[in-house]
């Protein structure tokens, strides 16, 4: 049982480490993580996918076609398409939607281009930036610490 629990732990510590490590790398490599909150980007970006978005691309670069992060005059981190500039910005629209936002995303809203996505991993990261999901890490970590403590007393 004691190998098994072991193995298990092992695992579950190599994982989140990676996704650590991941995180730290993306953070210095000026990468920025929007999850898509809403299906208004499908066909092309499914609800509760991870968009890695480039910060270090150049503003002015960004092409129709585009994946673009930003975060509106509310304050929410979006995921558009870009369909076009206009002098004061960009024009960006939901995929599911025929008619651009109301908003031109200038270069103080702009978070970057897309360069890759992870289905499913935005709902996860949600999820562990929430309250809820934040007091789960901890208990996780605060039983990993005491289980092993109380084994090594054994």
């Amino acid at each position: 049982m004691n190998k098994i629990y072991s193995i298990i732990l092992n695992i579950v510590m190599d994982i989140l480490a990676v996704v650590f490590v991941g995180f730290l790398v993306c953070f210095a490599l000026g990468i920025n993580i929007y999850s898509v909150e809403d299906d208004l980007m499908e066909p092309k970006i499914a609800e509760g996918t991870a968009c890695f978005m480039d910060s270090r691309h150049d503003y002015e670069s960004a092409k129709t076609g585009d994946i673009m992060g930003y975060t509106s005059a509310d304050g929410t981190k979006k995921v558009r398409l870009v369909v076009g500039k206009e002098y004061d910005g960009y024009k960006v629209k939901a995929s599911a939607l025929s008619s651009p936002e109301p908003e031109n995303i200038s270069k103080e809203m702009y978070g970057g281009v897309m360069v890759f996505k992870l289905p499913l991993v935005g709902k996860l990261s949600r999820f562990l930036s929430s309250t809820a999901g934040l007091i789960s890490m901890g208990i996780i970590l605060a039983v990993t610490v005491i289980v092993n403590v109380v084994r090594k007393k054994q």
